[in-house]
């Protein structure tokens, strides 16, 4: 793959986690931060699970334009920000 191509691809993977957090925002999740294709929310510790089923339905949604197109999401519960 190309770096052209590669970027690419990078930058439609953060574009749509950019895309899936405006809908979450919309939604009532409280989004502190991005980082690159990562959503970071803040929830009091009782609403962590809840929250986290939220973005995973979310993420794991597939495009209009693909609605074939398989999609999954990674995340985890933590009480401050790592890196995965």
């Amino acid at each position: 793959m190309r770096a052209r191509q590669a970027m690419a691809a990078w930058s439609g993977t953060a574009r749509r986690a950019w895309q899936q957090g405006l809908r979450l925002h919309r939604e009532g999740v409280p989004l502190v931060a991005t980082v690159h294709d990562e959503l970071i929310a803040e929830v009091p510790e009782h609403e962590a699970d809840a929250t986290y089923a939220a973005m995973q339905k979310v993420m794991r949604a597939s495009p209009a334009w693909a609605v074939d197109l398989p999609m999954d999401a990674a995340g985890f519960i933590a009480s401050r920000y790592r890196k995965a």
